[in-house]
């Protein structure tokens, strides 16, 4: 990877790349990913995570063909569950907890409230 490198345009959501030719970074990053045998997008980001039809683009055919969507951009409501448990727990940790029960967190306790 060239460190020398940069990206000619702002920071995409979930580090998506510009379409092939647009930027010198990301067409060196489409490279590295192609040796390590992962397809990308020949094209800029459709929206409400539409695809190309069939023949257009070879990673909309992996999709087409029911390949599973990339961990960074699977579904956005199961990664909100997994964040709502994972904060649940965090809150029984801290209710459980010595420092709780002995008033280690002050007089008036506001743990986990949002």
């Amino acid at each position: 990877m060239s460190t020398k490198t940069r990206h000619n345009h702002p920071n995409l959501p979930y580090g998506a790349m510009v379409g092939p030719g647009q930027c010198p970074r990301c067409d060196e990053r489409r490279t590295e990913r192609a040796a390590e045998g992962l397809v990308d997008h020949n094209h800029d980001r459709l929206p409400f995570g539409r695809r190309k039809p069939p023949g257009e683009c070879p990673r909309c055919d992996e999709l087409h063909n029911g390949a599973d969507a990339r961990p960074g951009h699977q579904n956005a409501a199961h990664r909100g569950q997994a964040e709502d448990a994972r904060r649940a727990a965090e809150i029984d940790r801290h209710f459980a907890s010595d420092g709780h029960r002995n008033g280690g967190c002050g007089p008036v306790c506001t743990f986990g409230d949002w």
